[in-house]
């Protein structure tokens, strides 16, 4: 990489959007169906981000009110990541 994570990122999901928007609008015409499809559309995609929101600070965290997660509270403790320990890993 070119050690601007970020700006790859964000151009990389940008160029995602981008196609899928055009296959949703053209391969799939949407742009011909009636609005209720669209609708239907833009509300599933908000219940998946929903989702996503919910539970990704879960999942994403070590430890909780009432739990904790054992195998990252080690990796956390020796300061080792997956690619420490799995050299040939992507």
């Amino acid at each position: 990489m070119f050690e601007i994570t970020a700006v790859t990122l964000i151009t990389a999901f940008g160029i995602a959007l981008i196609k899928a928007s055009l296959v949703a609008a053209y391969f799939m015409h949407l742009n011909l169906e009636k609005r209720y499809i669209r609708y239907m559309l833009y509300s599933m995609l908000l219940m998946v981000a929903l989702f996503f929101a919910g539970t990704a600070p879960d999942v994403m965290k070590a430890d909780g009110l009432r739990w904790e997660n054992q195998s990252v509270r080690g990796h956390i403790e020796e300061h080792t990541t997956y690619a420490d320990q799995h050299p040939h890993a992507p």
